[in-house]
């Protein structure tokens, strides 16, 4: 007479995980097999069954580290950023240089491979301030928090425009992040007084 067929101890099914799909959501045992098709009792009765398994409960704590390790990872990757866009520093981004006007170039008298890019003093044109331009940074050698905080590059009439995340709303998120800010007491609280050389300010 044949044995009937078992299943192997510490097997998980595909009903085992579905089942931890839907609890690892939520962490509630009936409303999972709920989801699953069962119904009153069955569901009540089934969701104890799973729950008691040691090879479930082991599965599900696995999982939960796993799903903890993810959320911190991708809180670290959020608070970085926002670092980044608070911390950039916009001239490391775009440059105002003062070059020579087209008479600082017509009173070199010197070899023209020679001529430095510096304003001349004695210009009478600009008086020695040149003409002012701004020069961007190659994008290869923008340093990473620079790179970070850019929010978008354009080119119009106006000639190439780069725009930055703002700062204040880079701060007001991460201090929501730590646990700084909050917006239902904010309005509340009555402003920290600050006191410089024995002078308040609000």
């Amino acid at each position: 007479m044949r044995r009937p067929k078992t299943r192997p101890a510490g097997r998980l099914t595909e009903r085992h995980q579905t089942f931890m799909r839907y609890y690892l959501q939520h962490g509630n045992g009936s409303r999972a097999c709920r989801q699953m098709g069962l119904a009153g009792y069955e569901a009540n009765r089934q969701a104890r069954h799973f729950l008691s398994s040691k090879t479930v409960q082991a599965e599900l704590a696995r999982r939960r580290t796993l799903l903890d390790a993810q959320a911190m990872a991708g809180a670290h990757d959020v608070i970085r950023i926002l670092s980044n866009c608070l911390l950039a520093d916009a001239t490391k981004v775009a440059q105002v240089v003062h070059l020579k006007c087209r008479d600082c170039w017509r009173g070199w008298d010197g070899e023209p491979e020679s001529q430095p890019l510096n304003p001349d003093p004695e210009c009478y044109y600009c008086d020695g301030k040149g003409q002012t331009t701004v020069e961007l940074t190659e994008s290869a050698d923008l340093p990473a928090v620079e790179r970070c905080a850019i929010q978008s590059v354009s080119e119009g009439r106006e000639g190439i425009k780069v725009k930055l995340a703002d700062k204040v709303s880079a701060a007001r998120e991460l201090a929501k992040i730590l646990g700084l800010y909050n917006d239902s007491t904010a309005d509340k609280k009555e402003p920290v007084p600050i006191y410089f050389d024995g002078i308040k300010f609000a």
